[in-house]
This record gives structure tokens, C-alpha cells and sequence, in this order.
């Protein structure tokens, strides 16, 4: 029997469990973790952006300015939550209750896992990157950061073999009828199609509905600062009486980007993570008394409509 129709169910489940993952963490991550602190600390929240496939937004105000501990907090919180919230499920997924329950443990090991493996490449990439959450981490720690960075990276590979490991033996028995690198295959052909389903609706959505406090949010500084030499650039050319044209400035950006571009570190701690989920996805063992045999289609029902109902909770809170 070809283990194809095991693998796309597999697949489709993996989707929904990190489609309602993603969703829920986006609410928690906004809300609990910038926008909670923000009224703590005596502000108000201005207004709330969310994306239904893709990221999000909060913007805030307050009559004095936030300190530095202060605006550290804010940006902080939603990936602490993120920590906590993905330790949590993986203990959890040690409860005999849940052991019993084969979609609600690979449902629980697979929302941990993301969680946890999101945060600390978001916390290592943002800090040293400066965009996004990391932004004032950066600006604090200036030529020091990669003194947190290397340690967060560390500690994200090493998490990226532990789950790996342990959520493709969870699934190893599932693969039935094949040998244990095919079954391993499979595995990972099942997480490719359902990452690859959840980045085509996040970038095709980002494509739709463009969003320019968005995109400056998640800016890299390095393009930042050459963005500014930019405008310089044109504001100089202009006091010289020379307006530059279009083509110009598209050269200039090219050549200013390139030159302020600092070495790719997010790209290599993402690398370093993809290798070491490999690696233990190579070595997992099938667990003992796991379930034999992917759940069929009927049994998807339930975490199909969660999913729907996890974005939409993003779509009402977005719209108040």
C-alpha cells in the first residue's frame, strides 16, 4: 500500500496544528506579551493590526516617554510568553493523559516545538538583526550582542535536535510498513508540505494586503542605516540643484544597501537550526506504545474547525 495517502493526512494535521498554533501565539504574543505591559506601565494602546496568516502589530502611547527597562519590557514580553508558553506544552505532553491521545500529543509536541524553536530564533535573529521585537535589545547592547545572541543560538539548536528527535519518534510508528529511514522521509516530506501550505498563505497574504508600519517594523537596521545615507543622499543632490531621477536612486540604493549589509547571522542560526531538526529527526526512535497508524480523514474534523476558529479569533480581535 503506497504510504502516500498517510503521508498527506499527516500533513494536513501538522498544518492545522501549526496553523492554530501560529494564530493563538500571534493573539498572546500581541496582546499578553505588548500590549498588557503597555497598560501595566500606565499607556494605552492605540490600535491593534493582526494578519490573518502572518504576523501583527500593536501600537501604544503614554504622556511620558517609556524608560529603557520600561520600553525593554514591552518589547520583551510576547517572546518570554512565547518561552513559557512552549515549555509548557512539552512537559505536558509527559501526562499520561495526553500519552493516550495520539492527536493531542503530537498536537501538544508539535505547538511546543514551534513555539520554542520560534522564539529563540526570533529573540538571537531580532537582537542581533535589530528589527521587530529585538530592536531596542540591539540598541541597548550595540557591539555586545553577540555575547546573548551566540548563547540564545545555542541553546535554539540544541532545542531544534531535542524536538526533533522526539516528535518524529512520536510519529515514526504512524509510517507504518516501511524502514525506518523511508518512515523518516515521509516524516519530513509530511512537514515540508505543511510548512510550505503555511508560507505560501503568510507571504501571499503579506503580498495582498502590504503594510508599510509592518514591513518598517520588521526592517533590518543595517537597511535602515543605508535607507538614511539615502535620503542624504538625495537631499544633497537636491541642495545641489540636481533632482535624481528614479533609475538613480535605485542604483544608489543598491550600492548603499550592499555596503552597510551586515554578515547574514539570522540566516545562519536558521541554517544551524534546519541541520540540527535533521539530525535528530535522523536518529529519533519510534516510541514505545505510540500510536500505529496516522489518524483518517474524519478524525482531522476537530482540529480542522479549532484552526478555523484560532484565525478566526485573529480576523475579530484585528476588527475592534
Amino acid at each position: 500500500m503506497s504510504p502516500l495517502p498517510r503521508v498527506l493526512r499527516l500533513a494536513a494535521l501538522l498544518f492545522l496544528v501549526g496553523l492554530t498554533t501560529s494564530r493563538l501565539a500571534l493573539v498572546v504574543h500581541e496582546l499578553g506579551g505588548h500590549a498588557a505591559p503597555v497598560l501595566a506601565l500606565g499607556g494605552h494602546v492605540t490600535s491593534v493590526h493582526f494578519f490573518l496568516f502572518a504576523g501583527g502589530y500593536v501600537t501604544y502611547d503614554r504622556v511620558q516617554p517609556l524608560a529603557l527597562d520600561e520600553r525593554l519590557l514591552v518589547s520583551l514580553g510576547g517572546i518570554a510568553l512565547e518561552l513559557m508558553a512552549g515549555a509548557a506544552l512539552l512537559a505536558i505532553t509527559r501526562m499520561r493523559a495526553v500519552k493516550r491521545r495520539p492527536i493531542a500529543r503530537v498536537a501538544t509536541l508539535g505547538a511546543g516545538t514551534v513555539l520554542l524553536l520560534h522564539a529563540l530564533f526570533y529573540l538571537s535573529s531580532s537582537a542581533y538583526h535589530g528589527y521587530g521585537d529585538g530592536y531596542t535589545l540591539r540598541h541597548w547592547l550595540g557591539d555586545r550582542r553577540l555575547w546573548l545572541v551566540v548563547p540564545v543560538a545555542v541553546v535554539a539548536v540544541v532545542a531544534g535536535f531535542a524536538c526533533a528527535r522526539t516528535l518524529v519518534g512520536e510519529l515514526s510508528a504512524w509510517m507504518t510498513g516501511s524502514g525506518r529511514a523511508a518512515r523518516v522521509g515521509w516524516i519530513l516530506l509530511a512537514v515540508g508540505l505543511a510548512g510550505g501550505a503555511h508560507a505560501a498563505l503568510t507571504f501571499g497574504e503579506l503580498g495582498l494586503r502590504a503594510n508599510r508600519t509592518y514591513a518598517g517594523v520588521m526592517k533590518r537596521e543595517d537597511t535602515r542605516i543605508a535607507d538614511r545615507a539615502l535620503q542624504r543622499y538625495i537631499l544633497l543632490q537636491r541642495a545641489r540643484g540636481a533632482e535624481p531621477d528614479a533609475a538613480t536612486v535605485r542604483a544608489r540604493q543598491r550600492v548603499l544597501r550592499a555596503e552597510y549589509r551586515e554578515p547574514p547571522v539570522g540566516l545562519l542560526i536558521a541554517i544551524a537550526i534546519g541541520l540540527a531538526c535533521l539530525l535528530g529527526a535522523a536518529v529519533a526512535r519510534p516510541r514505545d506504545g505510540a500510536a500505529d497508524e496516522v489518524p483518517r480523514w474524519r478524525r482531522l474534523l476537530r482540529p480542522a474547525v479549532v484552526a478555523a476558529l484560532a484565525v478566526a479569533l485573529v480576523g475579530v480581535v484585528s476588527l475592534l
